[in-house]
């Protein structure tokens, strides 16, 4: 009698760990499921700096059994950009997301991330990667100028190094500056720039308004297979200008 009760619980155990595991496979067959096509990472692999931004279209598949509702995209940072054509993809249809990666002078390995957030019950965001191999013939150190916390009417300046890091020379064909009221020094039309030589790039502002500015310097250069241009991007912030009294400085507009 011992023995039956034994063989009985035992059976007992098993049939109801195969009905547990078949409702959860029933479970994981059932409401909304989004699938990347490219799977969790899309790989523009080795590109060239002036291939910038890249572009690629992702399609988001709906393998589920119910509507995907796309709540929202959100990529990782502002050098991405994305558009998705609907957000709404019924059971075994698709949507396609289009997304706009800018290098913004970034050599080297990169990894950029978008989130996508979804109805699915037990998985509401989903995270895709992207990433490239951007090869460059130049070298920009730091990667951006720097102006913090500039007075206004106050000139101040910021440095970069430009390295020619390609075999052949650098030949400089023009350049343009935004605004048109930033000082550029170091660099010239009609400067050649040897392989592996670096020349230090001056500019100075004059901020005229509070808030933050953005002064960009685009150089061109001909006869280069792969450098045909680049650009110093900088930022700065532009606050009140501050006056002594005594040992202590205050803002004027606080006098």
């Amino acid at each position: 009698m011992k023995k039956i009760g034994i063989i009985f619980a035992i059976v007992l155990l098993f049939t109801s760990a195969s009905i547990f595991a078949q409702n959860n496979n029933t479970e994981s067959k059932t409401g909304p499921k989004l699938v990347f096509d490219c799977g969790s990472t899309f790989d523009w692999g080795d590109v060239k700096y002036n291939e910038s931004p890249l572009h690629c279209t992702v399609k988001l598949i709906n393998t589920g059994t119910e509507l995907l509702k796309i709540t929202k995209v959100k990529p990782g940072c502002g050098c991405t950009k994305q558009k998705l054509d609907k957000d709404e993809i019924a059971p075994g249809d698709t949507a396609s997301l289009e997304l706009k990666l800018n290098l913004n002078n970034r050599p080297g390995k990169i990894t950029k991330s978008v989130s996508v957030f979804t109805n699915v019950p037990d998985k509401e965001k989903y995270v895709m990667f992207l990433k490239a191999n951007v090869k460059t013939g130049y070298r920009i150190t730091p990667s951006q100028l720097r102006f913090f916390n500039v007075a206004i009417d106050e000139e101040t300046s910021s440095k970069v190094v430009l390295q020619n890091t390609s075999v052949q020379d650098l030949v400089v064909d023009s350049i343009r500056i935004r605004p048109n009221d930033i000082i550029v020094s170091g660099i010239e039309k009609g400067q050649v720039i040897k392989p592996d030589e670096s020349i230090p790039v001056e500019v100075k502002v004059t901020p005229k308004k509070l808030g933050r500015f953005t002064p960009t310097v685009t150089v061109y250069f001909k006869d280069h297979p792969d450098v045909t241009k680049i650009q110093i991007y900088g930022r700065g912030k532009a606050v009140e200008p501050e006056v002594k009294n005594g040992s202590e400085q205050v803002p004027t507009n606080q006098k």
